[in-house]
């Protein structure tokens, strides 16, 4: 069931997109600080959107950026901005600063709660 629910609301999105005029977006790496270790992320941007909402994606075990390139990629055409980012020491394929020793589920709530600051 876990595993359902991102797909059919990713499904409910991709539908609604097929309604409405898609915006063209853009993506850029963007890099915050938590504490003392840099986060990575890349922020997805709708072409002519001047104040987008924004998503936050935070990647599950052993995940990177990378695994909330689907879900940006649906969202940012319907005219949301979206955050990919890495915790710190969240995975050896991650960009952000942190040994994934240290890296605990209080080590991910600073990271998020350090996005969702800036």
């Amino acid at each position: 069931m876990k595993r359902i629910l991102p797909l059919i609301a990713l499904m409910l999105i991709l539908l609604y997109a097929c309604t409405t005029k898609p915006y063209s977006f853009s993506q850029e790496e963007l890099i915050l600080q938590s504490g003392s270790n840099r986060i990575y992320g890349v922020l997805y941007r709708p072409d002519g959107v001047r104040k987008a909402p924004l998503v936050i994606v935070s990647h599950g075990f052993a995940g990177s950026y990378e695994s909330g390139a689907v879900y940006a990629e649906a969202f940012a055409p319907l005219g949301y901005a979206v955050y990919c980012y890495d915790f710190c020491g969240g995975s050896p394929r991650s960009r952000s600063e942190g040994a994934t020793t240290e890296m605990s589920i209080f080590s991910e709530r600073e990271d998020l709660k350090a996005v969702m600051r800036q």
